[in-house]
């Protein structure tokens, strides 16, 4: 903007009812030029009331709901799909042992202790939970061999093109081109 600046604003939101602080929401003012004609002043005024308004809306709206992330997901497998007294048949073993064999040399952290929780490694007693809990981790994710998708959806085989798939609500195969 040609001899003018902007001042930068911000609105304090109140604390959510569980004590955290959401950060400020920040919007800008346009500041007045040197020589300005009186139709420009009016635009800028208006600029100006139309950022205080949309920031004021956005402070009353609140914040948006997070997406959900993977260990939401992992949860949400163990508590609706996992047996936790007969947890062997929730899982297909050989493909589990697989992953296991796959995740003691993965470059990742997260892998090599899942597959030590499940191979019983270190000096501590794993609960039955917590290796449960490392099965599913190995058991998620976006290869074909994986028995749940990253959003939680259980995987199938299709018969016809022999690869894997989300599972539907109707417990189907989802649509896929591949056949």
């Amino acid at each position: 903007m040609p001899e003018g600046a902007r001042r930068l604003c911000t609105l304090e939101r109140t604390p959510t009812p569980g004590g955290s602080l959401r950060s400020p929401i920040m919007y800008k003012l346009e500041v007045t030029p040197a020589q300005e004609s009186g139709s420009a002043r009016k635009r800028r005024l208006d600029r100006n009331r139309q950022a205080e308004e949309r920031a004021a809306g956005k402070l009353l709206r609140g914040a948006k709901a997070a997406k959900p992330t993977a260990l939401d997901f992992e949860q949400r497998i163990i508590f609706s799909s996992v047996d936790m007294e007969q947890s062997e048949l929730s899982f297909g073993m050989e493909a589990l042992e697989d992953r296991v064999l796959m995740a003691q040399y993965s470059r990742r952290q997260d892998q090599r202790d899942a597959a030590a929780v499940l191979r019983g490694d270190g000096e501590r007693a794993c609960e039955r939970e917590e290796k449960v809990r490392a099965a599913v981790h190995l058991m998620v994710g976006r290869e074909a061999d994986r028995k749940w998708t990253p959003t939680g959806k259980l995987r199938r085989v299709c018969d016809q093109c022999k690869r894997s798939y989300a599972v539907t609500s109707l417990g189907t195969v989802r649509k896929h081109s591949g056949c």
